[in-house]
């Protein structure tokens, strides 16, 4: 994994030192500090992709510099470090956005584990936050392209119908095609801009750089036939519907929880996903939304996702769809009935 950007907030000498030297044989570019103060006007300063911090301090608490972090730099993850095992300190850290209490002494072991999952989930969600900015970007893109459409549409078919009015050899016939010209050249433009998916710069003026509407990516990489990942933390469940769909010549994968299931979709462009609802740490409606972001920022066609549900479907279609599932299918279901959905799911995928 490749390294981070850590600060470590420690009035403890010794426990200071260890952290540092620990994470820095890992990999990770670190700043360590003892005071408070200091440590808030790093932050205000520099941006860290996660801050391990000491519950209790002289002036600045842990607290403070979780609540600092998180107003000057939301995407920055924090760990509380504390001696104290206390629910009520736990609560106060998760409220204020810590993402994790780390419990003194522990070992190296679990330290490096903790910020290593830690720093996963910063990435997690740094690729969906671009995601979600290059989404709403092609989607104002699209509204601009049907805004300048609707008056130029006017604009070429008046020009065309004057042409015609003309007697030949008229002198208004050259600058009517001329704006014809230049009207249907704005229409190719804004075709473009319709059908972008992928982003190219190039500079426009010195300081600033615009779309390359002449290096588009406008088409989305398509998805490997046959390949489907299941998502379910019940192993039983995972298990048999992966026999039953590799009986039938599917090439399956499978994972236990959401973050195993966006490790999983880095490897391969899945055309259907099969999702449990109702997981730990993370629900179907997140992970959904996590996969469908990492597909659209890499430019992906993003795959049917069959939820499966043990509540009503009829109750949760409508928010399954909202959040980008294909379709839901009420657990337990008959094999027939689900290869049936899982064809559908293909032919949809494919147009």
């Amino acid at each position: 994994m490749e390294g981070g950007r850590i600060l470590i907030i420690d009035d403890d000498d010794q426990v200071l030192k260890i952290f540092e030297r620990v994470l820095a044989d890992h990999g990770h570019q670190i700043k360590a500090v003892k005071d408070g103060r200091e440590a808030l006007q790093l932050i205000q300063r520099n941006e860290y992709d996660l801050i391990l911090t000491d519950l209790v301090m002289k002036g600045v608490d842990g607290l403070e510099i979780i609540e600092a972090t998180k107003k000057h730099s939301p995407q920055t993850v924090v760990i509380l470090i504390t001696g104290y095992g206390s629910c009520d300190v736990a609560i106060k850290a998760m409220r204020k956005g810590a993402i994790d209490i780390l419990i003194k002494p522990c070992s190296e072991d679990e330290l490096i584990l903790r910020i290593e999952k830690a720093l996963e989930r910063q990435r997690i969600g740094k690729k969906a936050r671009e995601s979600e900015i290059y989404q709403k970007m092609y989607e104002t893109l699209g509204a601009v392209a049907h805004e300048i459409n609707n008056p130029l549409t006017t604009l070429i078919g008046n020009t065309q119908l004057l042409s015609e009015t003309l007697e030949k050899g008229h002198t208004g016939s050259q600058y009517i095609e001329q704006i014809n010209s230049s009207a249907e050249h704005i229409s190719k433009i804004i075709e473009k801009m319709r059908k972008i998916r992928g982003i190219v710069t190039k500079q426009y003026t010195r300081d600033s750089r615009i779309i390359d509407l002449q290096k588009v990516e406008t088409d989305l990489k398509a998805p490997e036939d046959g390949t489907i990942l299941i998502i379910d933390d019940e192993e039983n469940i995972t298990l048999s519907i992966s026999r039953f769909l590799k009986l039938n010549n599917y090439n399956v994968d499978t994972a236990h929880s959401g973050i195993e299931a966006l490790e999983k979709i880095k490897y391969k462009n899945y055309s259907v996903i099969i999702l449990d609802i109702c997981m730990p740490e993370m629900d179907g409606y997140e992970v959904l939304k996590e996969i469908n972001n990492y597909y659209t920022g890499n430019q992906i066609r993003i795959p049917a996702t069959i939820i499966m549900t043990g509540f009503d479907v009829e109750e949760i279609l409508d928010k399954c769809k909202e959040a980008g599932a294909y379709t839901a299918i009420h657990k337990p279901f008959k094999f027939k009935e689900f290869m049936s959905l899982i064809s559908e799911a293909e032919e949809y995928v494919r147009d």
